[in-house]
């Protein structure tokens, strides 16, 4: 029990440091308030989340430790693109403050660290809900299909957690421009979910049910 608690002190203090350096970097300065509101919510959520999983699930803390190659050949070329993506989403809202492209109230910023909040407690309900939600695209020989909670929903709230946070995240940090590519995310993740349902449908007893039961994927109403 003391390894996982460990490990995932130890991978939380590691992520905290790299927003750190990765947000003040790109701002050029430390005077930067949205920036260490932003990088506190991020830190201490994140830690909350990872430790109680390490201490309640250490198999799922497992799974989503495993950050193996995809096997789909769609999922692959989503992660190879994703990657730069991340790295841009990350970078360029600080770059914005920095060069005072495009200014947000504070009342805003406020607003985009309580949707990343949301969005990241979005992810610990599911954590909590599907024991089985690893970080790449899988079906495990004992899974079981959950319908319950968000999956009663919608089918990918993981996803639907992440799209908040991202919605949330360039805000937080006090730029206007980095929201035009959010609907590339929105996009990335639908197509993501679209093809992680055909290995679902083929290979996770229940599903294609399921998803007569469950119309939408990420957003009810609309997708």
């Amino acid at each position: 029990m003391h390894k996982p608690i460990f490990q995932s002190l130890f991978l939380s203090m590691l992520g905290v440091l790299f927003f750190f350096i990765l947000t003040f970097a790109s701002a050029g300065t430390i005077n930067y308030w949205q920036g260490w509101f932003y990088c506190l919510v991020v830190g201490i959520e994140l830690t909350v989340i990872t430790v109680n999983i390490a201490i309640h699930n250490p198999k799922l803390f497992k799974r989503r430790m495993q950050m193996g190659r995809e096997k789909e050949k769609t999922q692959k070329i989503l992660v190879l693109l994703g990657t730069p993506l991340i790295l841009a989403f990350l970078v360029l809202p600080p770059l914005d403050h920095r060069f005072g492209w495009s200014p947000v109230p504070w009342y805003l910023s406020i607003l985009g660290d309580f949707l990343v909040f949301i969005g990241l407690y979005i992810y610990y309900i599911v954590t909590k809900e599907n024991s089985f939600a690893s970080s790449n695209v899988r079906v495990e020989k004992d899974q079981e299909l959950i319908q319950t909670g968000t999956y009663g929903i919608i089918r990918h709230p993981m996803y639907a957690g992440a799209l908040i946070y991202i919605l949330g995240a360039p805000l937080a940090l006090g730029s206007l421009w980095v929201m035009l590519i959010t609907p590339v995310f929105f996009l990335f993740f639908a197509i993501r979910a679209t093809e992680e349902e055909k290995l679902l449908r083929s290979e996770l007893k229940g599903y294609k049910e399921y998803q007569n039961k469950v119309r939408w994927r990420l957003i009810p109403g609309i997708f």
